[in-house]
């Protein structure tokens, strides 16, 4: 996750700049069925995911009081021409899976992450119709309780490089609450869970441009790949 050799910031931060326009551009040409059947696909292979990282937890019993809980789910709320994920929360919420998703503080370039059981427990909060939890609901802070971190993002590579919408939320969040560099992935003790990017293939390119605060993506899941970057088991 560092720059690449005779390139400069400025030049990354372009370049970053020139590819995130350029693959909102397409994803946007999308039409709403597209994205509908292509988004079905890839919550598909969201469920398949989950069922097989429980399964490796049940199947590691690490505490009598853990054995047979169902780990949370972290994930975005889907917006504009993003990858719908609802479909998937829903199957969470219907198999009794904690959802939690983020709501933003600007003023301090955070995020936090609250329990929701329903879109009736979120609201618009910004002139563009991005939905956030209410303030008020239970924030979940301790990483020991997720399965997965679902992660929005512009632009990735077959090593799991992302290029979000820049600012940089994620990868502030990431740093601090899994801990991203300091803990390997899994299921067991002192592990933390894997990050996973839904997006459609046409988000998958050539090797991108990175800085040294990115985060890497362990899994990228497509509507016609499954990208593993980093093993998770």
């Amino acid at each position: 996750m560092t720059e690449q050799p005779g390139i400069t910031s400025q030049e990354t931060k372009q370049r970053k700049i020139a590819l995130r326009k350029q693959i909102l551009e397409e994803r946007d040409k999308l039409t709403a069925d597209e994205r509908a059947d292509k988004s079905a696909i890839i919550c598909g292979k969201l469920q398949n995911l989950y069922q097989r990282m429980q399964l490796m937890f049940e199947q590691q019993d690490v505490s009598r009081e853990q054995n047979g809980q169902r780990k949370a789910v972290l994930s975005y709320l889907p917006f504009r021409s993003e990858v719908d994920v609802l479909p998937f929360l829903r199957w969470c919420w219907e198999h009794r899976i904690t959802v939690a998703v983020p709501r933003t503080q600007p003023e301090e370039r955070r995020m936090t992450f609250h329990r929701i059981r329903s879109l009736e427990d979120t609201e618009v909060t910004s002139p563009y119709g991005i939905r956030e939890p209410h303030p008020s609901l239970d924030e979940l802070s301790d990483p020991s309780l997720v399965g997965l971190i679902i992660v929005p993002g512009v632009v990735f590579d077959a090593d799991g490089r992302r290029i979000g919408y820049g600012g940089g939320y994620y990868d502030r969040f990431l740093a601090d609450f899994a801990a991203v560099e300091q803990r390997p992935i899994g299921t067991g003790p002192n592990r933390r869970p894997p990050l996973v990017a839904p997006c459609f293939d046409l988000q998958i390119t050539d090797t991108l441009p990175s800085e040294p605060h990115d985060i890497t993506m362990d899994i990228i899941l497509t509507e016609h790949r499954e990208i593993v970057a980093r093993d998770w088991y």
